[in-house]
Parts: C-alpha cells; sequence; structure tokens
C-alpha cells in the first residue's frame, strides 16, 4: 500500500516539476506569433460625428426594452 501511495506522489511531484519547467515557454509567446489580437476598422474613423459625443453606459437585462434608455443612448452616441 505504502509503495504504490509513494509511486503516486512521485509521479505527480514529476508531473508538477515538469509543468513549471515548460511554464516559461508558454508564458512569452514567440516572435513569429506577432500580436495576439487582429483589430479591424470600419468606416472612416476621421470622420465628424453630427453631434457631441458623451460617455455613457446602458445595462439592460431581462422584461421589456425601455425606449427612454435607447433614445438616452442614442443621444450620447453624436
Amino acid at each position: 500500500m505504502r509503495s504504490s501511495v509513494f509511486k503516486s506522489l512521485a509521479l505527480l511531484g514529476l508531473a508538477i516539476g515538469l509543468s513549471f519547467a515548460h511554464a516559461d515557454e508558454r508564458a512569452q509567446p514567440s516572435e513569429a506569433a506577432g500580436d495576439a489580437y487582429e483589430y479591424y476598422e470600419i468606416g472612416d474613423r476621421q470622420a465628424p460625428t453630427p453631434g457631441k459625443v458623451e460617455p455613457g453606459l446602458m445595462l439592460m437585462g431581462g422584461g421589456e426594452w425601455a425606449k427612454q434608455a435607447f433614445r438616452w443612448m442614442a443621444d450620447r452616441s453624436g
């Protein structure tokens, strides 16, 4: 019984040690991979907006959509 527990613990320790040994290689992206994200833009980002743009946050969930909240958000979008 003790020998099987010892063998299991030894294998577990070996697996953990190997995972830490390779952790540095996984944590740093390779130079060939480039950026981790790709960015896309649609439309002319330099185009003027018809109105003033203001920050805002609208949270909704469940139930009916509050039309007043959508008007509030549209007013701030310029």
